[in-house]
C-alpha cells in the first residue's frame, strides 16, 4: 500500500512538472507574441504619423505658403492673458510641422505673460527658463503677475519668489523691451537686485513696477522721508512708465524721454513725478490718485501739456475734481473718467463743473468721451452743457448705475434737428437745446443704466440720423444741411434697468417692434436691451 501511494505521488509531480513546463514555454511564446505585436503595432503608428504628415502637408494650406507668411501669421495669433494657456503651445499642438515652425522660430517666444502660483511655481520656473532659450537674441516683452496668497497672517506678508528665480530673469534684462511685475504688494526680492545698480537696461521702452504699499509720513512737503530708487541706468528710449505706490518713489530714469505716464499712488508724490515728465513728450495720462485734505491745503498746481491725447482718470469724485482743475491738454482725443466714490448717497462734488472749464480753457476737439459712474451722479443740465462744448465727440459712453435716469433732453442732444424732434410739446429749455451746434460727428453711443424717456423720441432720434446719412451728396458739398458723417453708422447701445418699472410710455413689449423698425433704417444699428435690479 505505501509503495502505490509513493507512485501515486511521484506521477502527480511529474505531471505537475510537465505542466508547469508546458505553461512557460506558452508564457515564453506569448511573450514572444507580444513584443511582435508591439514591434507591428509601433509600425502602424508610425506609418499613420507619416500619412497624417503626408495628408497635412497636401491639404494645409498653411504649409503652402512661404515660412515668413506663415511665422507671420502665428505672431498675430500670439494675445493672451498671464494664466491663460499660452498660444504658442496651442499651435505646437496642431500637427509636428507647425511645431517644428513654432519651436524654431524665436520671435514667436518674445512674449512670456504668466501667472505665478506659488503650488506650481517649481514647474513654471522650469518653464520659464526653458521659455527664454527658445528666444534667442530677440527683444522681450515679459509680464508676470503674482498670485497674492498669504504666508503669514499675522505679518500679512504675500507670497515672493525667491531671489534666484529674480537672478535668473535679470541675466536676460539686456534684452528687455517692455518689463510689468504685476503684485499687490514691493517685492522686496526684485527689489533688492535692482538697487545693487548691477543691472542694465539698454532697450527697455515700457515699464510696470509696485511701489512701497504703506503711507510715507505726512509731517513734511517734499521730499517724503522715506524713498524707493529703482535704478534703471537711464535708457534714453524708454517712453512709458506705470507706477503703483502709495509712498514717494524715485527712478533713475531720463524723464524727457516719457511719453506715456501711468500712476496709482498719493497726490503729491504723483504730482512730483508728473512734473520731472516732459510736458513736450507726454502723449498719455493715466492717473488713479489719492488727495488728503492736509496734502492740499495751500497748494496749487497746474500742468499745461500740448501733445497729450488720451486722458484716463479714476478715483473719488473730489480726487477727479482736483485732477481735472490742473490740466490744460489742448491736443486731447479721449477722455476717460472712472468715479468711485465708495458708499451709497455721498456728497456730490462738482467734477463736471471742472471738466467743463477744463474744455473751456484747453479748447480741445475731443472725439472720445467714456464715464463710469459710481454712486457720484451727472443731471441733465451738466451733461447736456459738456456735450455742447464737445461738438467733435464721436464716441459716448456712459455706465450710469445709480444716477438720474437717461431722459429725452439727452436723446434730442444726440439727434441732427432737421425736421424737429417729437410730438409732444417740447420745452423753451429743449428748444434752445435743438438749436444748438449738433454731434455731427457722433457716430457710437452706449450708456447703461436707468432710462425714463419716450420710445417716440427714440425712434425720432434715429430716424433723423438715418435721414442726415442718406440725403444727396450735393447737400453734404454746399453744407446746406445737418449730415451725419459719410459712410457711418450711426451706432447705439442702451442697456437700461428694470425695477418696478421700464422707459416712459413704459410698454416693454412694444421694444421689441421699435427697435425692428429702426434697425431697417438705412445706417443705423440699434441694441436696446433691459436687465434686472432688485427694487431696493
Amino acid at each position: 500500500m505505501a509503495t502505490l501511494i509513493m507512485n501515486n505521488g511521484t506521477a502527480d509531480l511529474q505531471t505537475l512538472a510537465a505542466d508547469l513546463a508546458a505553461t512557460e514555454a506558452d508564457i515564453v511564446s506569448t511573450a514572444e507574441y507580444i513584443a511582435s505585436a508591439n514591434e507591428t503595432l509601433a509600425t502602424l503608428i508610425g506609418k499613420k504619423y507619416k500619412l497624417r504628415c503626408a495628408y497635412n502637408a497636401a491639404s494645409d494650406v498653411m504649409l503652402r505658403l512661404p515660412l515668413e507668411i506663415v511665422t507671420g501669421i502665428f505672431a498675430l495669433a500670439i494675445d493672451y492673458q498671464p494664466g491663460q494657456m499660452p498660444p504658442q503651445l496651442v499651435i505646437g499642438h496642431v500637427c509636428t510641422r507647425w511645431r517644428q515652425i513654432v519651436c524654431s522660430t524665436p520671435t514667436l517666444w518674445r512674449d512670456l505673460r504668466i501667472l505665478l502660483v506659488r503650488e506650481r511655481f517649481k514647474q513654471q520656473q522650469e518653464l520659464i527658463l526653458e521659455w527664454m532659450e527658445r528666444t534667442a537674441e530677440c527683444t522681450l516683452l515679459i509680464c508676470i503677475v503674482i498670485h497674492g496668497g498669504i504666508t503669514n497672517m499675522n505679518l500679512r506678508r504675500a507670497w515672493d519668489p525667491p531671489v534666484r528665480f529674480y537672478q535668473h530673469l535679470l541675466e536676460y534684462c539686456h534684452r528687455w523691451e517692455s518689463f510689468e511685475l504685476r503684485v499687490d504688494t514691493l517685492s522686496t526680492n526684485f527689489q533688492g537686485l535692482l538697487d545693487t545698480g548691477a543691472y542694465h537696461f539698454p532697450q527697455l521702452k515700457h515699464i510696470m513696477l509696485p511701489g512701497p504699499s504703506q503711507p510715507p509720513s505726512l509731517s513734511g512737503f517734499w521730499p517724503y522721508k522715506r524713498k524707493v530708487t529703482w535704478e534703471l541706468n537711464r535708457p534714453p528710449q524708454l517712453e512709458s512708465v506705470f507706477i503703483k505706490s502709495r509712498a514717494h518713489v524715485s527712478m533713475n530714469i531720463d524723464w524727457a524721454s516719457i511719453k506715456h505716464f501711468s500712476a496709482n499712488m498719493s497726490f503729491l508724490p504723483a504730482i512730483q513725478l508728473i512734473n520731472m515728465c516732459s510736458a513736450q513728450a507726454l502723449t498719455s495720462l493715466t492717473l488713479g490718485l489719492s488727495t488728503d485734505s492736509q496734502e492740499m491745503e495751500n497748494f496749487a498746481f497746474h500742468f499745461v501739456a500740448p501733445n497729450v491725447r488720451t486722458i484716463r482718470l479714476g478715483g473719488l469724485a473730489d480726487d477727479i475734481k482736483v485732477m481735472l482743475d490742473m490740466l490744460t491738454v489742448p491736443a486731447l482725443v479721449q477722455l476717460d473718467v472712472l468715479v468711485d466714490d465708495g458708499q451709497p448717497h455721498s456728497a456730490h462734488y462738482n467734477w463736471a463743473a471742472s471738466l467743463l472749464e477744463m474744455a473751456g480753457r484747453s479748447k480741445f476737439k475731443i472725439a472720445v468721451l467714456r464715464f463710469w459712474l459710481g454712486w457720484t451722479v451727472i443731471d441733465d443740465n451738466q451733461l447736456l452743457d459738456l456735450l455742447s462744448a464737445m461738438p467733435f465727440l464721436e464716441e459716448l459712453l456712459i455706465f450710469n448705475s445709480h444716477g438720474p435716469p437717461l431722459s429725452d433732453a439727452i436723446l434730442r442732444r444726440l439727434a441732427l434737428p432737421d425736421p424737429p424732434l417729437g410730438d409732444g410739446a417740447v420745452s423753451e429749455t429743449e428748444a434752445q437745446r435743438t438749436r444748438e451746434k449738433p454731434l455731427l460727428y457722433l457716430n457710437d453711443f452706449h450708456y447703461e443704466g436707468p432710462v425714463n424717456f419716450s420710445l417716440s423720441v427714440l425712434e425720432d432720434v434715429m430716424s433723423s440720423r438715418s435721414r442726415a446719412t442718406t440725403r444727396p451728396a450735393t447737400d453734404r458739398r454746399q453744407g446746406t444741411c445737418d449730415l451725419a458723417p459719410p459712410n457711418k453708422l450711426f451706432d447705439v447701445c442702451i442697456l437700461y434697468e428694470l425695477k418696478n418699472e421700464g422707459c416712459a410710455e413704459a410698454d416693454v413689449y412694444d421694444v421689441p417692434d421699435l427697435v425692428g423698425r429702426i434697425n431697417e433704417l438705412p445706417g443705423i444699428i440699434l441694441l436696446f436691451e433691459a436687465y434686472y435690479m432688485n427694487a431696493s
